[in-house]
């Protein structure tokens, strides 16, 4: 290339950066319009209501998989003109979708590696999954002595464990000169084995397994003791875990909590938990609400429950963390809508936004957590963080946190009490009205605003922790305030 060609190829350049610049805020503005209409008539509708077996399926989740597996499809069928080139183009096309499900090994660290939230990460690995199946299955249909050579279908019941013994058994059986499948495979094992040396790197540091230093310990204790008769339903084991080295957590992040002395069987155990604690620097600490289940979280109970004074002390090892963490500071009203454990989802934003307000740091200007529980007695174990988040939220005499608690099977006196020791909590003794209570959050008539002053409506956000039922009603409700700048976030943990 000559010196001509260079200068040329600069000017160029110059301009078309100095156009994109002009061009660009007008773009944008006309990306925000375009957003609009593709939430309430896209996103936010359903294709398919939620069924027992089946759903919910929204418009814009049926288009994206009706577009993949048009693609796919494409690719398969083609130029395809015998069943044996449609059978190696299936194995083929099985192993290029495989990436896609090896490439970063655990969820959530390919989740965090692609800045979405694990739900959609779950979401993509579930329609790689059924792809490569389907490819899987035209392969055995138009070549069957092919697959009882080749363990292809291996891959459907395998993970992380066990995608080494793939990759190996994969790249066995495939032809020298099928270059695209060894390229394939060769680039999803150089991923996934930087994605496991990546974590098992950071679990390394964070635990400081080989400095001098004593490994972390969670101190793990319950609400109440056993009580015949009555179910554990509404126990909440809650875990401390104090670390060996500081570590940020942003609100909405979870860890995954390694324990390998609960059981003989927990050394293969991780399981993933909220984080409740949060501070704007470095904890030391983490806390951890665990509604006991079975397996993992159940023994953890047992321990809790047998010590003598009250709270077993465990080795435990932190991995993460992970997750996305919601911008919730530049709406000006923000809904938490929990049911149940997922209150343990909602109190760090609670805790992140009270803090925001206090140090000038957001534009929110009111705060509502609606909660629905089936009994009070998991509403009173929490009862003391929830009374110190309405005790910090005092800023010159104003506040911007309210809480409204409905419980779902009564256990109170009268329709409505205080809840703890201020008048901004209330307990209701009926299930919540999701319909009333949005539509009037949202209409941005509940903060309190300058008197003869025109101003406008600022952003809200519904952030849900909630059972299904919920979630689709939100969303709903939602629908016809796209248009109002009101958005929804769904948290990584669903109870």
């Amino acid at each position: 290339m000559d010196i001509i060609s260079i200068y040329a190829i600069t000017a160029g350049g110059v301009f078309v950066t100095l156009f994109l610049l002009s061009v660009l805020p007008r773009l944008y503005l006309l990306f925000k319009n375009i957003e609009v209409y593709i939430s309430r008539y896209v996103i936010f509708p359903f294709f398919l209501r939620r069924h027992r077996f089946l759903g919910p399926w929204t418009r814009g989740a049926v288009l994206i998989h009706l577009f993949y597996t048009g693609i796919n499809l494409f690719c398969l069928c083609f130029g395809v003109s015998s069943p044996t080139q449609f059978a190696d183009r299936s194995g083929t096309l099985a192993v290029v979708n495989m990436v896609a499900l090896f490439a970063a090994g655990h969820v959530s660290f390919y989740s965090d590696i692609l800045s979405i939230s694990r739900h959609t990460c779950l979401q993509i690995h579930r329609g790689t999954a059924w792809m490569g199946a389907g490819c899987v299955v035209g392969l055995t249909l138009f070549a069957l002595p092919y697959i009882r050579r080749h363990i292809f279908e291996v891959f459907l019941r395998t993970h992380q464990v066990l995608a080494y013994i793939l990759l190996y058994a994969t790249w066995r059986h495939v032809p020298s000169g099928n270059r695209l499948l060894r390229i394939c495979i060769i680039t999803t094992f150089v991923l996934l084995s930087i994605a496991l040396l990546l974590q098992l790197g950071f679990l390394i540091y964070h635990n400081r397994f080989f400095s001098l230093h004593r490994w972390p310990r969670a101190r793990v204790s319950c609400n109440r003791p056993k009580i015949e008769g009555k179910n554990d339903s509404d126990v909440i084991i809650q875990v401390r875990v104090a670390l060996t080295r500081p570590m940020r957590i942003k609100a909405g992040q979870h860890i995954n909590l390694w324990m390998p002395s609960v059981t003989w069987w927990s050394w293969a155990q991780v399981p993933p938990f909220m984080v409740t604690s949060w501070s704007h620097s470095a904890q030391e600490t983490l806390d951890l609400l665990i509604q006991p289940r079975s397996g993992f979280s159940r023994e953890l109970l047992k321990h809790a429950r047998a010590a003598p004074q009250g709270s077993a002390s465990l080795c435990a090892f932190i991995i993460g963390p992970h997750g996305m963490s919601n911008k919730v500071d530049r709406y000006e009203s923000v809904v938490l809508v929990a049911n149940d454990f997922g209150i343990a989802a909602a109190i760090p934003y609670l805790k992140k936004l009270v803090y925001s307000y206090n140090t000038s740091a957001s534009r929110t200007r009111r705060v509502h957590l609606v909660w629905e529980v089936d009994t009070l007695d998991i509403a009173i174990a929490v009862q003391a963080t929830l009374n110190s988040l309405l005790e910090d939220d005092i800023l010159k005499k104003r506040y911007i946190l309210t809480i409204s608690i409905y419980v779902r099977f009564g256990q109170i006196i009268g329709d409505v009490m205080k809840f703890g020791n201020h008048d901004r909590a209330v307990v209701y003794n009926r299930r919540a009205n999701y319909d009333q209570i949005l539509r009037a959050e949202l209409s941005g008539k509940l903060i309190e605003r300058l008197p003869n002053a025109q101003e406008e409506k600022g952003e809200s956000l519904v952030i849900v922790a909630a059972s299904s039922r919920v979630r689709d009603q939100v969303r709903l409700v939602l629908r016809d305030y796209v248009h109002q700048k009101a958005k929804m976030a769904v948290l990584e943990y669903q109870p």
